[in-house]
């Protein structure tokens, strides 16, 4: 817990007490937590900030939840702090694999388990011509156009909730 001064009354860590916020907090994210600090103060409200924390050749990231808090004659606002390295890296890795979809030249489509389209990318659009909203609910052409090639097995693998992987010739 922090007095609105900024000052820890309390805290699970006991040498946090009595310091101000300002020397627990990485100077970077002062100004983002000055303004959480404050909006809590005034709305009652929960707020998060996150910041990277540099320990050695590794970033980790923590996001610091402050919330108001008033019991008695005591108003401020507390604090606890989570460490998301793990969350961040995730996402970071699904934004990396996100935009190796978007970029490859390998037209891409995505199904249900009833093989209607939920998901083309950039490559699908343009060569067909046509854009995801128009595609969405619908069965992809590829499943339907070569009159030669056996779709059984494709269709029994999506039926069954896996991935099929592979390539079908469509001539455009």
């Amino acid at each position: 817990l922090f007095r609105e001064s900024g000052e820890a009354i309390l805290a699970q860590d006991h040498n946090w007490k009595g310091k101000h916020w300002k020397n627990l907090i990485p100077e970077g994210v002062h100004d983002s937590f000055q303004y959480a600090f404050d909006w809590c103060l005034e709305v009652h409200q929960v707020r998060s900030v996150q910041a990277p924390i540099v320990e050695g050749n590794r970033i980790k990231w923590v996001q610091y939840r402050l919330g108001y808090y008033e019991n008695n004659d005591f108003t401020g606002v507390s604090l606890i702090s989570i460490d998301i390295t793990h969350q961040v890296d995730t996402l970071n890795e699904l934004e990396k694999l996100s935009r190796s979809i978007e970029q490859t030249p390998s037209l891409i489509v995505m199904t249900d388990l009833n093989g209607r389209t939920e998901y083309i990318n950039p490559s699908y659009e343009r060569i067909y011509g046509v854009n995801l909203s128009e595609q969405v609910g619908k069965i992809p052409i590829q499943l339907k156009q070569d009159k030669n090639k056996d779709y059984t097995q494709i269709w029994k693998t999506l039926s069954m909730g896996e991935s099929w992987t592979g390539e079908i010739e469509v001539s455009r």
